[in-house]
């Protein structure tokens, strides 16, 4: 059983590097990052609406299979347990790739991770949620017709800018360490 020493800071706030390093050392687990963060996650949603789509029981498992892994010394690859947020115009297998767009909010979930999803899971990364954007990613504010408007974190008052706001804003909050992106014209400039 692992715990966090009450000299850590809150593991939301530490970085890719520095929860990897605790992982190794067993300090703590990667099972303990992902409460830690899904516990931000209900604190923070949907007031802040960076999240379209979540699978806590899956990402549990995934942590539970990536602690073991740990414990044994043999991490399956760089990000091994590190939580991810994925936007949702990247195909996660198993998940429903709506690109905020109502004409594809009954889309069935994929068969298959795009390149980008395909290479963090050999990495070892959890995938915790899908985040917001504008429909099909298309304008500068994640103002969704189907998940509505993403929230600054910091001003609840403000918006996120986009279209990768959903994802600026779920790392801002403490969601997850790292989120996938994209940027044609500001999509990741502008919200962050």
């Amino acid at each position: 059983m692992s715990s966090v020493t009450p000299s850590h800071p809150p593991l939301h706030q530490l970085s890719i590097e520095a929860l990897l390093h605790g992982f190794a050392t067993l300090q703590f687990t990667p099972v303990d990052l992902l409460r830690d963060l899904l516990a931000r996650i209900e604190q923070h949603e949907p007031r802040l609406n960076a999240l379209c789509a979540r699978q806590d029981a899956a990402a549990l498992l995934a942590a539970q299979a990536s602690a073991e892994r740990w414990a044994a010394g043999q991490p399956m690859g760089r990000l091994d347990g590190i939580a991810v947020l994925v936007k949702d115009n990247h195909d996660i297998q198993g998940w429903q790739t709506r690109n905020g767009s109502r004409a594809l909010a009954h889309r069935p979930p994929l068969e298959r991770d795009c390149a980008l999803v395909a290479r963090l899971r050999e990495a070892g990364a959890i995938f915790i949620a899908k985040t917001t954007l504008p429909e099909l990613a298309c304008t500068p504010l994640t103002d969704s017709p189907l998940t509505g408007v993403t929230r600054n974190p910091w001003n609840l008052a403000l918006h996120a800018a986009g279209s990768s706001g959903g994802s600026t804003a779920g790392v801002a909050a403490g969601f997850a360490p790292a989120a996938t992106a994209n940027d044609a014209a500001g999509s990741i400039r502008t919200p962050a």
